[in-house]
């Protein structure tokens, strides 16, 4: 189905972003807006209750977490002259994203700086600290999820995320959602907890060291990794692991939340 150059009289798409079986993410204008004005689209054509109730949950949920690390929502609707297309409008980050810079980097057989990837992983931990907070479970931390913006990691997708305390159903069917490699052990059991976004950050760092893996890094990521979801360490504990591994040039009280509800952390810098 093709999609009308503009959509609620107000946003008009551009280019395509990412797709998938359900639907596409286009980068869009936001004509009411007199600033930069872009903004990213999420347009779900595939509809049935599974996925109403997963854009419901999504929307809700961005309602809720207000992080300068997360994208903020905008609007949402269904267009129910159309199908009951569903669309979902947010802040837009131009990236890049995780995943591309890996395979930016594994075509010229390089892998990113073990100092980078140990920020990248603090930056994570520090964004999950919040979610986690909240109650909110992502269960989707993968390289495609993680973008890079202004020396920040910004925590994206929030399609499949399951609030703990809310959620009665967890639309979960035979096999959990996610992406398999990064799905913890104890989902295939129905468990959905916090530990498991930890797993996936595990995994996601083991990506990025792939054979380097520093004894100061191993026994930590060991911990990430365990088949025992109360072996693993919370996103606040990661995150002061991962912190005492970077070179002290930030502030002394790096547990401190900063005045914009962040926790204090040097920003990536750019890679070589």
């Amino acid at each position: 189905m093709s999609e009308p150059r503009v959509v609620r009289k107000r946003y008009r798409l551009g280019r395509r972003i990412d797709y998938g079986g359900m639907g596409e993410v286009c980068v869009a204008e936001d004509l009411e807006d007199s600033g930069d004005g872009r903004v990213a689209v999420k347009i779900i054509m595939f509809v049935d209750d599974t996925t109403m109730e997963r854009f419901r949950r999504e929307a809700r949920a961005l309602q809720v977490l207000k992080h300068p690390d997360i994208p903020a929502i905008r609007d949402h609707w269904v267009d129910e002259d159309r199908d009951n297309i569903m669309y979902l409008v947010m802040n837009y980050v131009p990236g890049p994203s995780l995943k591309s810079i890996i395979l930016k980097y594994g075509e010229n057989g390089r892998l990113v700086p073990v100092e980078w990837a140990v920020a990248l992983a603090a930056h994570v931990c520090s964004v999950l600290t919040y979610v986690h907070g909240q109650s909110i479970v992502h269960r989707d931390i993968t390289p495609g999820n993680i973008m890079i913006y202004d020396g920040r990691v910004k925590l994206i997708d929030f399609g499949i995320m399951l609030d703990i305390q809310n959620d009665e159903k967890r639309l979960t069917g035979p096999q959990p959602i996610g992406t398999q490699l990064y799905i913890a052990p104890e989902r295939y059991n129905g468990v959905e907890e916090p530990p498991g976004d930890m797993y996936s950050i595990g995994q996601v760092l083991a990506q990025l060291l792939q054979h380097r893996k520093p004894n100061d890094i191993a026994p930590r990521l060991g911990k990430l990794l365990s088949g025992i979801p109360e072996e693993r360490p919370n996103a606040h504990v990661a995150f002061g692991w991962f912190r005492s591994l970077l070179p002290d040039q930030t502030p002394q009280h790096l547990d401190l939340i900063g005045p914009d509800g962040t926790l204090l952390f040097p920003t990536l810098t750019t890679l070589p």
